[in-house]
């Protein structure tokens, strides 16, 4: 009868390992926890979308409701009314706190900057991580973004072209970062390179904007082949769906046999009409808060999602899924929000062109 936000937390003893699942993959990065788990056996995360009852600590869920339906027939409004409401929501955050946004060359942060557009000079600053290769080529694309909206750009990197190398701190300082960041996230997960190479440290205190959840936008928790008809795909394929869950780091058989009766009771508690949908709703109540956790360890700043909105997730919902995956509408968010942006390059396309010829 105990509610924190991590495991360690919530517990006055050691922890204790639930069995079904591997902690030491999860902890690096190769596994996650899912379907409520956590990283104790005894301690059962609240899901998304559900209350608590603090008297005799069931679950019940709340959205989406019993009646309901996302029809698909209006994307031009929906994506209207969804740019307007990232937008306030962003609005929101930055006119109340000092707001940092992360920029690279993907859609998701994009985007984001794009609804941060009327709130612009709320926005503290724009940064960019490079730890690696492809840093460099997001730091680039960043610093084209923030110079067209004028946004103040700061790049913290470790990484060294010349040499192909970083900047490491030392030894002792790398296990104190680690093990700080272990603690503060309740074991779910290990410090990123931006946390060990002590650039998260250089960012500014405040609010952080991240993209994540906006991957919904783009119906990456689909099967292709499902995907022909988005009112009413052709079956559900449970095996795919458990896989998908990313339970084990080798995936396949063991997570099916293992988890799918798990998944098979989540899905089967779902509304009639969020049913053709559970891929959805899988990868936002399942997948994601299996490793979100990941963020507390962020101590020097806090880190929110704005996408993480129950309208904008109806909003995506409510758009054809096929579309979605070709991107269609993340490239309509984007017109909508901030067209001066839409002839800059994203990251991938840099890189093919950066690729030797064959």
């Amino acid at each position: 009868r105990t509610v924190a936000s991590t495991p360690l937390m919530c517990s006055d003893r050691p922890l204790i390992d639930t069995p079904r699942f591997d902690p030491e993959a999860v902890q690096s990065g190769r596994a996650s926890y899912a379907l409520g788990f956590t990283r104790d056996a005894y301690m059962r995360a609240v899901m998304p979308n559900h209350r608590l009852n603090l008297s005799d600590f069931s679950l019940t869920r709340f959205w989406p409701r019993p009646d309901a339906a996302f029809p698909t027939d209006a994307p031009g409004h929906t994506i209207n009314a969804m740019g307007q409401r990232l937008a306030d929501i962003i609005g929101a955050v930055a006119k109340r706190h000092s707001t940092l946004l992360p920029l690279t060359g993907g859609r998701d942060s994009r985007n984001l900057a794009a609804a941060a557009k009327p709130h612009l000079e709320h926005i503290t600053q724009s940064y960019t991580i490079v730890s690696n290769w492809q840093g460099q080529i997001d730091a680039q694309i960043a610093e084209e973004i923030a110079q067209t909206l004028g946004l103040d750009h700061q790049t913290y990197a470790s990484f060294i072209d010349e040499t192909q190398d970083r900047e490491r701190l030392k030894r002792p300082a790398r296990r104190r970062l680690k093990r700080a960041f272990r603690l503060a996230g309740g074991y779910v997960g290990d410090a990123n390179n931006d946390v060990l190479d002590g650039l998260a440290r250089k960012v500014p205190k405040g609010v952080v904007l991240r993209g994540n959840v906006m991957e919904i936008l783009k119906a990456n928790h689909w099967k292709r082949g499902l995907a022909r008809d988005a009112a009413h795909p052709d079956g559900h394929d449970a095996d795919y769906a458990t896989e998908r869950l990313a339970i084990f780091p080798e995936g396949g058989a063991d997570t099916i046999a293992t988890f799918k009766p798990d998944y098979l009771a989540w899905k089967n508690a779902l509304p009639a009409g969020a049913q053709p949908l559970a891929y959805d709703f899988a990868f936002i109540e399942s997948l994601l808060p299996g490793w979100q956790p990941k963020f507390y360890g962020y101590t020097r700043n806090f880190v929110l999602n704005p996408f993480n909105d129950r309208a904008l997730i109806e909003g995506c919902l409510r758009l054809p899924v096929a579309a979605r995956q070709a991107n269609i509408y993340n490239d309509a968010l984007l017109t909508e929000l901030a067209p001066e942006l839409t002839s800059i390059p994203f990251t991938p396309e840099i890189k093919r062109a950066r690729s030797p010829t064959t």
